[in-house]
């Protein structure tokens, strides 16, 4: 077999291993890719209703205030809402059936589980590297212990006679 058909058939090879592994690891429960801080955790709300009297009969008769917050490295984070005006007439209907009551519902939703989803534990990595005019191919494992952590290991392997040629070990910082 010549050096480019080998070449081509490894990495061929490499590619498919990766997409195997991508497509295993894809299809693990969700509960298996969530941190262990929230493997049984949901999603929650909390919601709060408070009734106070108008200070003028144009005040709103509801108003709906809702925050999203999470938990990301041991802080709680909240995502920013802008205030957006309801379209239309904010006041009462007419005056005379206005309530001279503002009911104010308050709801905080905890979207932790939704953030630690999104924070993958395992990753595969399969390329075509070339060092002092030799060509290797770099097939590597990533584990992902925290949202800023992880470890890494990858293997050089010759496409002339399929050997592991090099390793390499790394300890990553994500900032």
């Amino acid at each position: 077999m010549n050096k480019n058909l080998q070449l081509i058939v490894s990495l061929t090879l490499g590619i498919l291993l990766g997409s195997f592994g991508f497509y295993w690891f894809s299809k693990q429960t969700p509960t298996a890719v969530a941190t262990p801080a929230a493997t049984n955790k949901q999603l929650s709300t909390t919601t709060s209703l408070s009734v106070t009297p108008k200070d003028s009969p144009e005040a709103p008769d509801l108003a709906v205030n809702q925050t999203y917050v999470a938990t990301i490295n041991n802080k709680k984070v909240e995502v920013p809402i802008t205030n957006v005006q309801a379209q239309g007439n904010t006041t009462s209907a007419s005056p005379t059936s206005a309530t001279p009551y503002t009911a104010t519902v308050q709801q905080e939703v905890d979207i932790t589980p939704l953030v630690n989803l999104m924070v993958p534990r395992w990753e595969l990595g399969v390329g075509l590297g070339r060092h002092e005019g030799d060509t290797y191919i770099p097939v590597s494992v990533q584990r992902n212990y925290t949202a800023t952590k992880a470890v890494q290991m990858e293997l050089h392997i010759d496409p002339r006679n399929q050997k592991v040629t090099g390793v390499e070990l790394q300890h990553k910082w994500r900032f």
